[in-house]
């Protein structure tokens, strides 16, 4: 597959082209570039990142300081080589010069803002005039640590190089790339035994069937692959994986193929929801090592169903393993799933149309019978604009016994989750890199968590006693640097928020938190009365150079009236009240203390309510959310019933249920009740804003407007003051 840079050998030149300018500069040229260095060359701050090398062929020195790289030639000058310093930009008769291509500008060193598409572009050199173009190359497809030069140096031919030659002459030229191979038959599901061809020209092809590399040897000189003589008979779930050689020729590295064989019971089995199997050949799956895998998901077709028989979505290696804290002791297991390339590294992927990643969620709904808590939380924060994860409801297969899947291995409804994790399509703050430790690139992004903890999260305890714990950066890649810039920023951030001025709007605490996060985390949890809120599974982050954010929503299977303590059946009273959030002596959960303190400011408390009322003229109005719930309802209408056939829960009681229906749409009409009512009783607490009968805007003179009010007296001005007639 292409563009993982974890991939060790895949490249292929798309096009070349070289744009010579008159003058001094004839003789500077790209002469190699390193788009996925895992291990070649590290830069300045010990890092190892993308580069590009610029040679100067002529007979004279050149100084290229004021002159522009690229990689978006609409953009000819979006990065300035720096020209104060000739001594660091100016290229020797015959001599190179490497310029980092990381997006470090503020790093010691030639650092451009931008980085290398490992997947293809292209990168050129401009003149200072910032419009004309000295010298460009355009790229496919990048091999991880094997760079791509001109051969020889400053050549219109270009080569992969098998060993990098960052400030040296360029050597070592691969004669050419070999072709991917092509398969008879592509990955996916199948019930009778097929021959597999495999084919390409002018080469040897080794393959192995048992999951191994296919062309490796090992300390007694046997290599693990078969050489390829004709067609291999698959008759068993099995992966094929083939690789070609040629002497002095770049291989594209070893391919797969998945081909997962299923049962008579189940080769007729479809769905209104999409398909997930995994199949790990037999072996068992544990809560913390990840166990090898492979991972398929059908997409439902334009008729709005999928077959298991089905041309796959996605189907490929993947890691597996046991997720969650209370819930790791359920039958119905919750899963961590990991996709990976040819070599077990993490590959981004899009499954049933997610943006791609390699981390995902399969969360099995147990103890929430009516199966949707999560997924109707997290639709509604993203209702509210605020990032929660994307979620699918599937139905699942896991075949951990070995042989054809079959219909013992139907594991019920699931839901596909995105991981919370750093990324433009999920958290979108910006990479803080180990190099990143001073002023202003220190200052994000970060992602905390307040939750229970995994035997290698490490914490910090706020000057409250608020435990929060690393989620990004990693607590083993967050440089001491940066844990100490964080814990300052939460130290002031509580220093601000409890002294005596905390309401100035300069000084106070709205300097360091994004208020109206914080008003819809708080609307959230306490509108589905989510009883792991603000305690547990509660997450921020803060960008760099921006303020600290609550969110993203995480874990609401205890909401909605699913539990049986902390008042959590009762759609009345504030949860935060009756969570054991504070207590003296600083036991129990003191993270609450932020928010017991900003509903002290009258500001936040009409902030708050002014955007609960919004809110409930829109994507919370009572009609939408219990229009939400009948809609997935319906759409959850024919798996529920297989689902409660495999796990058969419903009449009884599991931890915590309040209430215990027997059927899944008593379990649906009996939390649709539960939220009207919770919506009756929020609305009861604060005053609702008055109605207007007429929209600001152009009015015609003489206009009586009337202001009507269901909570009692109004008072009001037309002159834009505070100071108001009743």
């Amino acid at each position: 597959m292409l563009g993982n840079k974890n991939i060790i050998l895949l490249s292929s030149i798309l096009v070349i082209s070289l744009l010579i300018s008159s003058g001094a500069n004839a003789s500077v040229v790209i002469n190699e570039l390193t788009a996925s260095n895992d291990n070649c060359i590290q830069d300045p701050q010990g890092q190892y990142e993308d580069w590009i090398e610029i040679h100067n062929y002529g007979a004279d020195d050149i100084d290229i300081g004021g002159m522009y790289l690229t990689d978006d030639l609409s953009v000819k000058n979006k990065w300035r080589i720096p020209d104060n310093n000739p001594a660091l930009t100016t290229i020797p008769a015959g001599g190179y010069l490497l310029i980092w291509a990381d997006n470090d500008i503020d790093d010691d060193g030639l650092h451009a803002n931008f980085k290398l598409d490992a997947d293809g572009e292209e990168v050129a050199l401009v003149d200072s005039d910032g419009a004309t173009p000295i010298d460009s190359v355009a790229f496919d497809g990048q091999t991880t640590d094997i760079s791509y030069g001109r051969f020889p140096d400053a050549a219109d031919n270009w080569s992969f190089l098998a060993v990098p030659s960052p400030g040296t002459e360029n050597n070592n030229a691969y004669s050419g790339e070999i072709e991917e191979l092509t398969f008879s038959h592509e990955s996916g599901f199948f019930d009778t035994p097929f021959f597999v061809t495999i084919e390409t020209e002018g080469v040897e092809i080794f393959y192995s069937v048992d999951g191994s590399e296919p062309y490796k040897t090992n300390a007694r000189g046997t290599l693990s692959g078969t050489l390829y003589t004709g067609p291999v008979l698959i008759s068993n779930t099995t992966c094929l994986r083939a690789q070609a050689i040629k002497p002095g020729w770049l291989s594209p590295g070893i391919q797969s193929r998945e081909y997962i064989f299923l049962g008579p019971d189940v080769r007729n089995f479809n769905s209104n929801l999409p398909i997930a199997v995994i199949d790990t050949l037999g072996k068992s799956i544990s809560q913390y090592r990840q166990t090898f895998a492979f991972a398929g998901f059908i997409e439902t077709f334009s008729d709005g169903r999928a077959t298991i028989t089905d041309l796959p979505e996605f189907i490929g290696r993947a890691g597996i393993n046991f997720r969650g804290k209370s819930s790791a002791g359920w039958p119905k297991k919750q899963y961590h799933l990991e996709t990976w390339n040819e070599y077990n590294n993490d590959e981004d992927v899009s499954i049933l149309g997610f943006p791609p990643e390699s981390d995902w969620i399969l969360q099995g709904p147990y103890s929430d019978k009516s199966l949707m808590r999560n997924f109707l939380s997290y639709q509604w924060s993203n209702d509210m604009g605020r990032y929660a994860v994307r979620t699918r409801f599937i139905e699942m297969f896991v075949n951990t016994g070995g042989g054809s899947i079959s219909m013992s291995d139907y594991v019920g409804v699931y839901v596909l989750m995105e991981k919370i994790k750093r990324n433009r399509n999920r958290v979108n703050i910006t990479e803080l890199e180990p190099a990143d430790n001073a002023e202003t690139e220190i200052t994000g992004g970060y992602i905390l968590k307040i939750d229970k903890l995994d035997s290698d999260d490490q914490t910090f305890r706020t000057n409250i006693g608020v435990r929060l714990t690393y989620v990004y950066p990693k607590a083993t890649e967050i440089t001491p640097q940066q844990r100490s810039w964080i814990q300052g920023y939460i130290r002031d951030l509580e220093s601000a928020l409890f002294g005596p001025d905390f309401t100035d709007p300069v000084d106070g605490y709205a300097k360091y938190i994004d208020i109206d996060s914080f008003i819809d985390h708080h609307i959230l949890v306490e509108l589905t009365k989510n009883i792991d809120g603000f305690r547990l599974s509660t997450y921020m982050f803060k960008d760099r150079g921006g303020k600290l954010n609550m969110g993203p929503a995480w874990d609401y299977n205890l909401s909605l009236g699913n539990a049986d303590y902390y008042d959590g059946w009762n759609p009345q009273g504030w949860y935060h009240e009756v969570a054991n959030l504070w207590t003296p002596g600083h036991e129990g959960y003191p993270s609450y203390e932020w928010y017991r303190r900003l509903f002290e400011d009258p500001e936040f408390e009409l902030r708050y309510w002014d955007r609960w009322y919004s809110l409930r003229k829109g994507v919370l109005s009572t009609e939408k959310l219990l229009g939400d719930i009948d809609m997935y309802a319906v759409l959850l209408d024919e798996a529920q019933e297989r689902n409660f056939s495999r796990w058969n829960i419903l009449g009884r009681y599991l931890w915590p249920n309040w209430f215990i229906a027997h059927t899944h749409q008593e379990e649906i009409d009996w939390m649709k009740q539960w939220l009207e009512s919770r919506l009756v009783w929020i609305d009861s607490q604060f005053f609702a804003p008055p109605v207007f009968n007429q929209d600001a805007g152009q009015v015609p003179g003489g206009l009586n407007p009337i202001i009507d009010s269901p909570t009692g007296a109004i008072n009001y001005t037309h002159d834009g003051s505070n100071d108001s007639a009743q």
